[in-house]
């Protein structure tokens, strides 16, 4: 199933979130908004073997059912714990059940044994075939053209079928050669060249929300339904960043760093669980009552978007991680109409909420009962609740 995408939102979209990360404007001059990749410790070696191989193993965690924040820093548990498991020419031979045992103990219990598997059989493939440095899949591109260096790049890497295929790694498809080429390119381990982007949740919900996909309300998108829809999203991006010149590591982190760290925090697209377990996991939907606590993430969030005018649906994070699906909820959520409205820009701060470096002037939704200071020359914005 093919899903028609809409360049004139697209560039909309694009062109926005282009600015404000050019000028660092917030959300992207906020210190929690960076790159999983960046949360290495202060001591782990960067530049050599050790680092490449790390990534090429984080990438096991970059399918969904886990947050990248907490793989990275369980990895980085785990190396502490045995630096020689990111040694891919002792990890071939480990024992797989003593490392399924030890990715339960740091926390990456989900498709332990899957990525545990994949850890040894790939180390080594890599060993075999690449000298052991996924670098060196990437060491001779200099004499492919542009194009045909993803091209190459998909041949060498993406598993083409079963395991024991030795024409690529297990557990990789396309968006994981995406993610692969992204962490060795964003951290100088390899030279850049054009890619489409890595699409995960994060991305698919930006293009999502803002009606470059347009999906029908309540359905839910899985399987080859929603394969289909994330390679339509990869490419098109792919096509529109070639066509404007736009480097593929910048609009992987504009895109993914400003869903994570605007709509993640929302609590319109909140969602709590109920009975079940897995993919069985019953998903509730709870009625949002604007409370002050609410309202000051509101503010954060929505409330101080550089393209919210654009956004007009809900997609929540739960389908993805619980049930492997994307599903667009309905319509965005605002705070109710009849209370006391009050202008929120810039520097101002909402109960103490609102950001540095929100350039948008925006305006909020407070309860009737918020007392409302200004100082003379309006640079701070007081609201306290009876």
């Amino acid at each position: 199933m093919q899903h028609h995408a809409s360049h004139r939102r697209l560039g909309r979209l694009l062109s926005q979130l282009l600015q404000t990360y050019s000028a660092k404007e917030y959300p992207f001059n906020q210190p929690n908004v960076q790159p999983p990749q960046l949360l290495l410790p202060e001591d782990f070696p960067k530049g050599g073997l050790t680092h490449a191989f790390f990534l090429f193993v984080l990438c096991y965690w970059m399918r969904g059912g886990i947050e990248s924040d907490t793989a990275i820093m369980s990895l980085s548990q785990l190396y502490r714990l045995d630096p020689e498991l990111f040694d891919p020419f002792k990890v071939q031979f480990m024992d797989l059940e003593r490392l399924v045992d030890l990715l339960g103990y740091v926390g990456l219990g989900f498709s332990k044994w899957d990525n545990g598997d994949f850890w040894i059989s790939n180390a080594a493939f890599l060993v075999n075939r690449w000298h052991g440095d996924p670098r060196n899949i990437f060491a001779d591109f200099s004499r492919f053209g542009e194009k045909r260096k993803w091209e190459v790049a998909v041949a060498r890497i993406k598993n083409k079928g079963k395991r024991g295929n030795r024409g690529g790694f297990a557990g990789f498809r396309e968006k994981m050669v995406s993610m692969l080429i992204y962490f060795l390119m964003e951290q100088g381990l390899i030279a850049t060249f054009d890619f489409p982007i890595p699409v995960d949740f994060h991305v698919a919900r930006m293009m999502i929300i803002h009606r470059v996909f347009d999906l029908k309300p309540g359905v839910k998108y899985t399987g080859r339904h929603l394969d289909g829809l994330l390679d339509d999203i990869r490419y098109t991006s792919y096509r529109y960043a070639k066509r404007h010149h736009i480097s593929s590591l910048v609009l992987s982190n504009i895109l993914w760093l400003y869903s994570r760290s605007m709509c993640s925090e929302n609590p319109v697209f909140k969602a709590s669980f109920g009975d079940g377990t897995g993919r069985s996991t019953e998903i509730i939907i709870p009625a949002i009552t604007w409370t002050p606590t609410k309202l000051r993430s509101y503010a954060r969030t929505c409330g101080s978007c550089q393209v919210g005018d654009t956004c007009v649906f809900v997609v929540r994070s739960a389908h993805w991680y619980k049930h492997g699906s994307i599903v667009r909820d309905g319509d965005k959520q605002e705070p109710e109409q009849g209370q006391l409205l009050a202008p929120l820009e810039n520097s101002r701060t909402y109960g103490g909420g609102v950001p540095n470096g929100a350039r948008r002037v925006t305006t909020q939704a407070i309860p009737l009962r918020a007392t409302i200071q200004e100082t003379a020359d309006q640079d701070q914005l007081s609201i306290t609740f009876d």
